[in-house]
């Protein structure tokens, strides 16, 4: 946002009033604002590119979403939904994902986040064949990724709807991290990236306790 714009965005949110372009009496609004930043404000504060007072008055309640890289446990879930999306578009018989594949998309630090993730889901459906989707089938920067085979498994291919699949491939990956981590809840519930009382109500939902 250019800085001559920043006071009148702040105007508007203290007073509640604003002036069209062209008009010469004032109306008032009521409005909630919703804004989102890849930008790092505090350091646009610091070099004077960005208000102190408007950034204080936009930061209420603040959310932070950590990149794509910091929260590898939501690639398998991701994954299954914009398989299940696009074979869906494309008339496409995939409903798998091969564990090498899932595998190197574990591995892979995407830094375009979760729109390159679903970029590259979409495009390994276009190149598929059968009901699996095939490590050859991403693209090559994610392909040259190396890794060793890894214990996650599978998507599982069963009855139901997408929210039932994702519950079971939800299921593997928490009795997964149990054996990882011996049973250790704590540890588990680390490995996983949620909270221990997360991972607790977790247990209880698929009656692992």
């Amino acid at each position: 946002m250019p800085l001559a714009l920043q006071p009148k965005l702040l105007r508007v949110l203290q007073e509640k009033r604003f002036r069209r372009v062209g008009a010469t009496n004032e109306r008032e609004c009521d409005v909630r604002i919703l804004a989102a930043t890849n930008r790092p404000l505090e350091q646009l504060i610091r070099s004077g590119r960005f208000r102190e007072d408007l950034y204080y008055r936009l930061n209420v309640v603040s959310l932070e979403v950590p990149p794509l890289r910091q929260r590898r446990e939501d690639i398998p879930l991701l994954s299954t939904f914009f398989l299940q999306r696009f074979a869906q578009e494309m008339g496409r018989p995939l409903t798998n994902i091969a564990a090498n594949a899932m595998a190197t998309l574990q591995a892979y630090d995407w830094p375009g986040n979760v729109r390159e993730l679903e970029n590259a889901i979409e495009r390994a459906v276009i190149f598929s064949n059968g009901n699996t989707l095939q490590l050859p089938n991403l693209p090559a920067p994610i392909c040259s990724v190396q890794v060793t085979e890894s214990a996650c498994p599978d998507i599982p291919h069963s009855e139901g709807s997408l929210s039932e699949k994702l519950d079971a491939l939800e299921e593997q990956l928490i009795h997964q991290a149990l054996r990882d981590a011996q049973g250790i809840q704590a540890q588990a519930a680390e490995l996983l990236g949620i909270s221990r009382s997360n991972l607790q109500y977790k247990l209880k939902k698929y009656k692992l306790l």
